[in-house]
């Protein structure tokens, strides 16, 4: 999924909403994104991958263990993937221009709003 972020991102710069993010970081920027971004997403995938981590240990033809660790992964990545399309398609309307699409409700998209004048998204 990393390698698939990469590659979707690559030469688009950084997030604007990242950028943000860290200019209100109190002292140093690495330690403040280190603490509150990777520190929690390094924990959620250990925990996402103790089913594959558990069917490791064995020297057994892979069981319930590693199917759902691998079901889990697999669909992580669909859902990063049917996303990233629907973005793209989101971003080719000229009428969305300087519109985003960060609200949701639960599982459903809100409607895109036009985004505060100033911000990066309104000067794209």
């Amino acid at each position: 999924m990393a390698a698939h972020i990469a590659r979707r991102s690559r030469g688009h710069g950084e997030d604007p909403r990242y950028t943000a993010f860290l200019d209100k970081a109190p002292g140093n920027r690495t330690l403040y994104a280190l603490r509150t971004v990777y520190l929690g997403q390094a924990a959620l995938v250990w925990l996402i991958s103790l089913p594959v981590q558990a069917a490791s240990y064995s020297f057994t033809p892979l069981g319930l263990p590693a199917f759902c660790g691998i079901a889990v992964w697999a669909l992580g990545l669909a859902f990063e993937a049917v996303g990233d399309h629907h973005l793209a398609r989101f971003k080719q309307g000229p009428a969305n221009r300087g519109q985003i699409t960060a609200r949701t409700s639960g599982f459903l998209p809100l409607p895109p709003r036009k985004a505060a004048r100033g911000t990066p998204e309104s000067t794209k």
